[in-house]
């Protein structure tokens, strides 16, 4: 039962490492290799790890903003029922986190 169990999974394993897909990248570790992570992304961890909320939802919001601006649309965002788009976004967001 060991063995037949082994053996599928090992079958299974085989397919997916050896099946390229449309772009001709066998695994997501090869896909992930070359990429990049953004500035903004890592200000976020580094204030969220230190618990800056004030410079991490500053961030947050710009880059929901960037990304909109980037794509050509408006969406809505909401953060504890709070919209990214308010003015008072980063200080309502201080606030929330002090109740």
């Amino acid at each position: 039962m060991r063995r037949k169990r082994k053996a599928i999974r090992d079958e299974k394993q085989s397919r997916v490492v050896q099946l390229p897909n449309k772009y001709g990248v066998k695994n997501s570790a090869e896909m992930m290799k070359n990429h990049v992570e953004p500035q903004i992304n890592i200000d976020m961890e580094k204030a969220r790890d230190k618990q800056d909320w004030f410079t991490y939802y500053t961030l947050y919001k710009q880059r929901c903003i960037e990304n909109e601006q980037e794509w050509g649309y408006q969406g809505v965002h909401f953060v504890s029922g709070i919209e990214v788009h308010d003015e008072r976004f980063v200080e309502l967001m201080l606030e929330k986190i002090d109740e």
